[in-house]
């Protein structure tokens, strides 16, 4: 029973992140604004002075970066 129900919370973690990555797929302002090249290099922000790796997706602008997701930051 303990191993059938880890089996069960993995496949619904794959559920959730599955249905929300739905958004990224498909909007077409997001994917047009989210790549990998943006994902992984620092950009220019409105509001900061220099280029820098920002994870805020539910700011007024929002912003995905993939190193602060990697490094805890």
């Amino acid at each position: 029973m303990l191993a059938f129900s880890s089996i069960a919370a993995i496949i619904l973690i794959f559920v959730f992140i599955a249905r929300k990555r739905g958004r990224f797929l498909h909007d077409s302002v997001i994917r047009k604004e989210v790549t990998l090249a943006k994902m992984w290099f620092a950009q220019q922000w409105p509001g900061y002075d220099a280029p820098e790796h920002v994870w805020q997706p539910v700011s007024e602008i929002p912003k995905y970066a993939a190193w602060p997701l990697v490094s805890a930051r």
